[in-house]
């Protein structure tokens, strides 16, 4: 029996001897072979030539208006108008937005309109009208402020009011205005009878020509925008 046991103890050893030899390594695990890589050119950046501008190419410059058969171009719209108005300073003209002046008369005829606010929760209107010859009204006319003089300024135009703020009366000097509150100005305005004043101040084409000639205004543009 010990014999028996013996043996196979002998063929048991046999069996697991060649499992101990020296495992091999994966191929995947070996350390990878170096790759040869040539250098690389730098890149040469080279800046693109920019094109001369030539002073006519210019967008930003102006076109000088050309007369066409009577018509030239107009500053505020920018539409064909007989040469006679659109080569005439346009009328910039304070217009109430209250409710108790509506309807407004004249504004449908401005080629530019500006509202801004003046007082609390109330708005006005600066119309600019260069087409107001056939115009009998145009209002109701009211008070300017500080910032429609400059908008006036902006096309040169004759700034229509009846009155001014207390802060706009100094800027008054720098721009031609007909006032209602002043000189002749008086003139150029007439109140209707089916508003209340201040809603009542109303003038026309006649009576602004009539306060321009009085004045000795000029009826075309400066030379700045010819």
């Amino acid at each position: 029996m010990k014999w028996c046991l013996k043996g196979f103890a002998v063929i048991c050893l046999l069996i697991l001897l060649p499992g101990c030899g020296k495992k091999e390594i994966p191929a995947v695990l070996t350390e990878p072979s170096a790759v040869e890589t040539s250098p690389q050119k730098p890149v040469e950046v080279t800046a693109a030539e920019e094109p001369e501008t030539r002073p006519e190419e210019n967008p930003l410059e102006p076109l000088e208006r050309q007369e066409i058969n009577g018509q030239i171009q107009s500053y505020l719209t920018g539409e064909m108008v007989p040469v006679s108005q659109g080569n005439r300073r346009p009328i910039a003209v304070m217009i109430s937005n209250d409710k108790e002046s509506l309807p407004n008369y004249g504004l449908s005829q401005a080629g530019v309109v500006y509202e801004a606010p003046v007082e609390g929760d109330m708005n006005r209107y600066m119309a600019l009208i260069e087409n107001y010859d056939s115009l009998d009204r145009i209002g109701s006319v009211r008070s300017v402020r500080t910032y429609y003089i400059f908008f006036a300024r902006e096309f040169d135009a004759i700034c229509v009011h009846y009155g001014q703020s207390t802060f706009a009366k100094p800027y008054l000097q720098y721009i031609d205005d007909i006032n209602g509150m002043e000189g002749v100005g008086g003139a150029a305005f007439y109140r209707s009878s089916d508003r209340k004043a201040p809603h009542n101040a109303y003038t026309s084409f006649e009576k602004i020509q009539t306060a321009i000639s009085a004045y000795g205004f000029r009826q075309s543009y400066d030379s700045e925008y010819k």
